[in-house]
């Protein structure tokens, strides 16, 4: 007669599923709600099946990959990656650690922007790592992007976001956060290199954060977001605000966040860590 654990071994057996033996339909639903670099990293290497399914282009409709850099000690990131000099960013007390640890989520970036081979990518969210190379990579890879996410990038400039949003005139969500978590850091961009530059016909939500505005800048999003529902700068900061921008921005968007609007009187109560970022 069997003993009880070899009894208890056979009923353990019988009652652990087989994953291997549900529908493909299944195993691929159960696969998409992975993270991104879940799936890249664990997911794809599981088995012959797994990766098969991993490679489908229709697995890739969203790349989310917000949060991911908790898994590198996020903190400790944070603390080393800003230092300001004279509107400068210096990297010098950022160790080779740190810059891997960026460097390995924008190669999972990469490779999941491959795996998509382009054909049915709309939805990009990035956090934290990311270059201007990272953006025009995706660029050339991706062409029907509907919403775009780019969140306390530190090496992902102004300039750079406004030359990949030309690439996607149809873009229809939009949410720039230049602004480092838990700081008063703001960039201040030359005009010529505000990310808002060109006509973006289907924009309909644009949420930015963290940059220095003027009325030329603010003028651009009216004239090139005809159909703007939405509207979120409430963490920028405006020097100028003409009443007449003002009026047209309270007439034309139903949902708007204005930006704070410095006056003479409240330069010495506002402390902020300007960048001028700029190619000089």
């Amino acid at each position: 007669m069997a003993s009880c654990k070899e009894k208890a071994k056979v009923a353990e057996s019988m009652t652990e599923p087989n994953w291997l033996e549900l529908p493909i339909d299944l195993t691929k639903n159960i696969l998409q709600r992975l993270d991104t670099v879940d799936i890249v990293t664990s997911a794809h290497n599981v088995c012959p099946l797994w990766r098969n399914i991993c490679n489908d282009p229709l697995m890739w409709r969203t790349i989310h990959m917000i949060g991911n850099i908790s898994r590198f000690d996020r903190l400790e990131s944070e603390k080393k990656l800003r230092r300001h000099v004279s509107g400068t960013i210096l990297f010098g007390n950022i160790s080779r650690c740190d810059f891997r640890r960026l460097e390995s989520l924008e190669k999972i970036c990469r490779r999941a922007i491959d795996l998509s081979c382009g054909l049915v990518l709309e939805d990009i969210a990035i956090e934290s790592f990311g270059t201007d190379d990272l953006l025009k990579y995706i660029a050339h890879r991706a062409g029907h992007i509907r919403r775009l996410q780019i969140s306390c990038c530190i090496q992902i400039s102004c300039k750079g976001i406004r030359e990949f949003v030309k690439e996607y005139p149809l873009l229809e969500e939009l949410t720039i956060e230049m602004k480092m978590k838990n700081t008063n850091f703001i960039v201040d961009c030359e005009d010529d290199e505000f990310p808002i530059a060109k006509p973006m016909p289907r924009l309909r939500h644009l949420k930015i954060f963290g940059i220095f505005l003027n009325d030329v800048k603010l003028e651009a999003i009216l004239d090139c977001c005809p159909l703007l529902e939405s509207l979120d700068l409430c963490m920028c900061i405006c020097d100028s605000f003409s009443p007449s921008v003002s009026k047209r921005f309270h007439e034309k968007i139903k949902y708007f966040q204005p930006p704070y609007q410095i006056n003479d009187g409240d330069d010495e109560h506002v402390e902020l860590e300007i960048d001028d970022d700029s190619d000089d």
